[in-house]
């Protein structure tokens, strides 16, 4: 699960980046997006794990795949996002 709020994190900082800033020495701070992006990725498959716990004997199996499946796409969006910094 911290590998998906440190995959949004740097998303949210990589957004915020531009080159002139980083060559002036000012770096971009999380925002509350990268906040609520976190908040949010430890949301969705802690409620899926408890919403299927009592009916699926491999909730949780659903809920690492749900957080793979979101580290694997922030972590493609900050890649991208770092090739983009003008």
């Amino acid at each position: 699960m911290s590998a998906v709020v440190s995959f949004a994190s740097a998303y949210d900082l990589l957004r915020q980046a531009r080159s002139d800033m980083l060559l002036n020495g000012t770096a971009p701070q999380v925002s509350s997006v990268g906040g609520l992006l976190g908040i949010l990725c430890l949301a969705l498959p802690l409620g899926l794990w408890y919403g299927l716990n009592g009916y699926w004997v491999a909730a949780s199996l659903a809920a690492a795949l749900l957080e793979s499946l979101l580290a694997l796409g922030f972590w493609y969006l900050a890649s991208w996002r770092l090739q983009a910094v003008e």
